[in-house]
Parts: structure tokens; sequence; C-alpha cells
């Protein structure tokens, strides 16, 4: 009965001590390909073309150059100071390590090695912004119809 306590308790702790050991590689893992694939460029790209809209606006609205200048300034020191913080990586390599195997991030790994990956690692932020900046302009021919629909919401009117 005790070899059998014993053998039992041997295996839970080696199964316990693997899958922290695999849980930790899969993290190694995910860090790996979060270095690789240079998440700050790309935040700082996707954040600023969120915010130039806000940018259009005050340049519409007659704001001085010099103030939407130094806004757009702000805006880029604060997506710089959130892609640098240590908890965005940390919750990366969480989002990375939830929805993708360790070879599934390998392979990515591995893919981002191949010149075909090294490019896309290369283009994606300008990919992005253009992209972003296509979809603006293509909001931008319902953009009327869309503000008169939100307006008789608001209103109240519920005739449709």
């Amino acid at each position: 009965m005790k070899n059998l306590f014993l053998a039992a308790t041997i295996a839970l702790s080696l199964s316990a001590s693997f899958s922290m050991a695999s849980e930790e590689s899969h993290r190694a893992t995910a860090q790996e390909l979060i270095t690789l694939t240079n998440p700050k460029s790309l935040f700082i790209t996707a954040f600023m073309v969120g915010f130039n809209p806000m940018l259009e606006n005050m340049k519409k609205s007659g704001l001085d150059e010099i103030k939407i200048e130094k806004t757009k300034k702000a805006a880029i020191e604060l997506a710089k100071k959130v892609a640098s913080d240590p908890e965005l990586n940390s919750k990366m390599v969480s989002l990375y390590t939830g929805e993708l195997t360790e070879k599934e991030i390998r392979d990515l790994i591995t893919f981002y090695h191949t010149p075909t990956g090294k490019k896309a690692l290369r283009i994606m932020p300008a990919i992005f912004q253009k992209g972003a900046l296509i979809g603006q302009q293509i909001t931008q021919k319902y953009q009327a119809d869309f503000q008169k629909q939100i307006s008789t919401i608001l209103q109240g009117d519920d005739a449709e």
C-alpha cells in the first residue's frame, strides 16, 4: 500500500513538474514570437491609425496647427509608454499561449524566419496603416447616412 501511495505521489509530482515546465516552455516560445514580430511598432502604428481621425477633426474645426502637432506628439508618447509597459507584454504572452499551441507558435516563428516571413514583418505596419486608411475612406461614403440614423435614434424617432 505504501508503495502504491509513493508511486502515485511521484506520478502526480512528475505530472505537475512536467505541466509547469511545459507552461514555461510555451510562454518562452510565445515571448520569442513577440520579440520577433516587434509588436511595439505595430501597437504604435495601430494606436495612431485610431487616433488620426481625431487629429483630422481638430484640423477641420480650425484648431491651431501647433496645438494639433503637440497633441500628435503627446499621443505618440502615450502609445510608446503603453507599448513599452511590461504588463502589455505579459498579457500578450498569455494571449498567444491561450490561443495557440506551442507547436503553432513555433510554426509561426519558423515562418517569420523565411524570406516571405521576414518581408511580412517588414511591411506589415505599412500594410496595416494603409488598410486602415482605406477603411476610413470607404467609411466616409456612408458617414452622412450613418449620422442621420444615429441622430434619429438619439432623438427617439423610432418610426422605422
